[in-house]
């Protein structure tokens, strides 16, 4: 399933038609999938609801059903400098103020991450062995610059910063799309409900750079450009599989008097794919001849059109093509739970060694839920961590049994603060599903 293009990716898009920052940059509109500020914060403590699997494969033991489907969307966008409202542009002009006051709110560090997933599993059993089968697409994506001066080439063009070098380095994006068709099973060992779920992989776009660098100068006439960079960048070539591999979850759970303790570990594996691959360590100069203004939005100047295909023919002329292993972003989770009649309160800690996973290295969150006619949880959550460094969450999960069905649905704004005042919030989500399952014991 491909993302829509965000309105964010108008300030990316912009840099891929300046040809020297396309080649170095790569800034393209990420679509993808990642959870970002946990929007399966709640969901994890819902093991009634299928699409819990997904945070936590060992609920499938206790899952009381015969079967099960369900599908389910989640939506993310976060930021650590930017504003949803900065990020959602509802306008392809960006005015001199609007491009002052972006790049005036850059600091040594700026990342963007959007994310999307679309979600399908199934459970079902064999004697008293649960299976579970589930389909994913995702498209996942992640861009950081460090000086905002490169923010400021992409929107002003190299005329402002004429006699004063332009330098970046630690540059990373990577936008990939990719399927997985998981099996999975859980066993109770001793008291402790196990789960395991396998994955195979299938790549389907890959777009990545690597620790980008570069120097850019323009002299302060105009008469001369000098760049140097260096890069690694992969690219997929064509349409189709462009790569396999294998994944897994892995997770725990023991519950006792009204407390659930459980971690798990997601997202294990790496997919090779076949794709182009470039490492440059590239230079280039321009003499004699005054540039106008090389990184206009408008390069009517035929001298500047010039010098940008020669830009891009000297950084992107040389390629190779082969195997490259790129991780999953994968994470660990781990908290616990209390219910004591229609409260529960609960917490966790989520974390990731993937520079592209979401949250960043820890995130926690805490929250509160309250039961309605025994049908109906409606509850809140604040977290501290990730590139939204703090904030707060809503959701309902709710059914209804006919027959000897059981409909259920849910739905979570992890970020709330992001949609109720997007001028302020650095992030929002969405997460929703819904399931029909054919219950053994009533909910």
């Amino acid at each position: 399933m491909m993302a829509p293009n965000a309105p964010i990716m108008l300030l990316i898009t912009k840099t891929m038609n300046r040809s020297w920052i396309y080649g170095i940059m790569v800034m393209v509109g990420f679509p993808a999938q990642v959870m970002l500020a946990q929007p399966g914060a709640a969901l994890r403590w819902s093991p009634a609801h299928i699409h819990s699997l997904a945070e936590q494969p060992a609920y499938l033991e206790t899952h009381p059903t015969v079967w099960g489907l369900g599908g389910g969307v989640t939506y993310s966008l976060a930021s650590n400098v930017l504003t949803v409202e900065q990020m959602l542009l509802r306008d392809t002009f960006l005015d001199q103020s609007l491009k002052d006051q972006l790049v005036s709110q850059l600091g040594p560090r700026n990342e963007v991450r959007l994310a999307l997933n679309q979600d399908w599993i199934g459970s079902f059993r064999v004697r008293d062995l649960p299976i579970s089968l589930g389909y994913q697409a995702h498209t996942l994506g992640y861009v950081r610059l460090n000086n905002p001066q490169t923010l400021g080439l992409v929107l002003y063009g190299n005329a402002p910063y004429a006699g004063q070098p332009v330098e970046d380095k630690g540059i990373q994006g990577i936008s990939m799309q990719y399927q997985a068709y998981s099996l999975g099973t859980a066993r109770r060992i001793m008291g402790w409900d196990l789960g395991l779920r396998v994955k195979l992989l299938t790549g389907r776009n890959l777009l990545q750079v690597k620790e980008l660098s570069y120097s850019f100068l323009t002299a302060a006439d105009g008469s001369r450009v000098a760049l140097q960079t260096a890069f690694e960048r992969h690219q997929t070539r064509g349409a189709g599989v462009q790569g396999i591999g294998i994944g897994a979850d892995l997770g725990i759970v023991r519950e006792w008097k009204g407390l659930t303790v459980q971690a798990a570990l997601l997202d294990i594996g790496a997919i090779n794919w076949d794709a182009t691959y470039w490492d440059k360590n590239a230079s280039f100069e321009w003499n004699g001849i005054e540039i106008s203004d090389l990184l206009s939005t408008d390069l009517s100047n035929g001298f500047d059109a010039l010098l940008g295909d020669t830009l891009r023919t000297v950084l992107l002329g040389d390629s190779s093509v082969g195997a490259y292993r790129i991780p999953l972003p994968a994470r660990v989770q781990a908290g616990a739970a209390y219910q004591t009649g229609p409260h529960r309160v609960f917490g966790s800690l989520t974390g990731s060694w993937v520079s592209y996973a979401a949250g960043g290295p820890v995130q926690g969150n805490l929250g509160y839920s309250y039961r309605l006619w025994d049908r109906l949880d409606l509850g809140a959550h604040v977290y501290a961590g990730g590139l939204d460094p703090v904030g707060a969450g809503v959701f309902a999960e709710g059914g209804v049994n006919f027959f000897m069905l059981h409909l259920r649905g849910f739905v979570s704004a992890a970020q709330a603060v992001g949609w109720v005042a997007p001028a302020t919030g650095r992030g929002l989500s969405i997460q929703g599903g819904i399931s029909l399952q054919q219950i053994v014991t009533a909910y």
